[in-house]
């Protein structure tokens, strides 16, 4: 028996010496994800927003801010860009850089004031058709993953702050919910070091596009780690955004009633209203803190989610009508719909 453990062990630490990780396989591993970073470029872009003024001279002059963006659909009439909103304030023009340093004029679709991001339409008849060859359209992956946590991901776009740059890191906290109104955005935080204002997007090693760099979330004792909005949550917003469609404004603050509370204090299933906008729909038709919404024109919601869906189904100056829990008393109230 100790011959034949004897020789176990010494196959196992031949088969170790031959699993050795050395500089050619270090330098093989980095080369790869470059390349898969070059791939993925082709749908990344470059947003300028120019803005004219008069200097104290009565001299005209442009200033220009610049953010990466991503190319999210081809309609068949436009190629559709989402980019970060900051950078379009008060534009005169926007110009998109492809991948290939060609560049067109665009024009502003959509922005959401809750995340901060933006549609930009440049139409197909402005595109070469060499731009058109190389160009691609993103890849949307998956945030929600249970095994998210730790893996390794490439930031790209402007991750230091200029375009055209990347950075390697890994996923070091997932699924943190964003505290912000009708919506439950989740943030990527990583150990990538990057610029305060850092625009772009966070790649998982199959080149699919994870999340969307947003550092406005990171708290200041993460200094300049960079976070990202995770893509599951954002891809309804970016398809109604795309469609020019306006979102319906409620103005709550929700989450699932917790289990505990649902068993201890007997609260039914639904969406617990943690805190109201003022002056929104849900202050204006009398809706509070601490309400358990549990059904919306007769169709029953036992979670936040089915509340956030109905939401995003409905329209600005639809009425609702919500059945909530109230200190253990169900009530009815009408809510008007507004805009954001």
């Amino acid at each position: 028996e100790e011959l034949v453990d004897a020789q176990i062990e010494e196959q196992m630490q031949e088969l170790l010496s031959q699993m050795q990780f050395g500089l050619e396989d270090y330098k093989q591993l980095y080369a790869e994800m470059a390349e898969l970073a070059q791939k993925v470029n082709r749908s990344v872009v470059t947003v300028t927003s120019v803005v004219s003024d008069v200097d104290w001279f009565n001299e005209l002059y442009e200033n220009e801010a610049s953010a990466s963006g991503i190319i999210v659909a081809n309609n068949g009439k436009a190629i559709l860009i989402l980019v970060s909103a900051g950078v379009l304030t008060d534009a005169d023009s926007i110009i998109v850089t492809f991948c290939d340093q060609a560049k067109v004029n665009a024009e502003l679709v959509q922005r959401d004031t809750t995340t901060g991001l933006a549609i930009l339409s440049v139409p197909l008849v402005s595109i070469e058709e060499e731009t058109m060859d190389v160009i691609d359209i993103a890849q949307f992956g998956s945030s929600n993953s249970a095994g998210l946590l730790g893996i390794p991901v490439m930031a790209l776009g402007s991750p230091m702050g200029t375009s055209g740059t990347v950075c390697y890191g890994i996923v070091t906290s997932a699924g943190t919910v964003i505290d912000q109104p009708d919506s439950a955005y989740k943030t990527i935080a990583t150990d990538i070091y990057g610029s305060r204002n850092a625009t772009g997007i966070l790649v998982d090693l199959e080149g699919m596009v994870i999340g969307i760099i947003d550092n406005m979330n990171t708290g200041n004792d993460m200094g300049n780690l960079l976070t990202a909005y995770g893509i599951t949550e954002l891809k309804r917003t970016i398809e109604k955004m795309s469609n020019n469609k306006e979102r319906a404004y409620l103005g709550i603050h929700g989450a699932d009633v917790p289990k505990e509370a649902i068993e201890e204090s007997e609260i039914p299933n639904g969406t617990y209203i943690k805190a109201i906008e003022m002056d929104s729909p849900a202050m204006n038709a009398g809706i509070q803190s601490g309400d358990v919404i549990i059904e919306v024109n007769g169709t029953p919601i036992t979670n936040y989610y089915e509340l956030l869906s109905v939401l995003y189904n409905a329209s600005p100056e639809d009425t609702m009508e919500v059945v909530l829990v109230r200190q253990g008393h169900e009530m009815s109230v009408a809510v008007t719909l507004g805009r954001r």
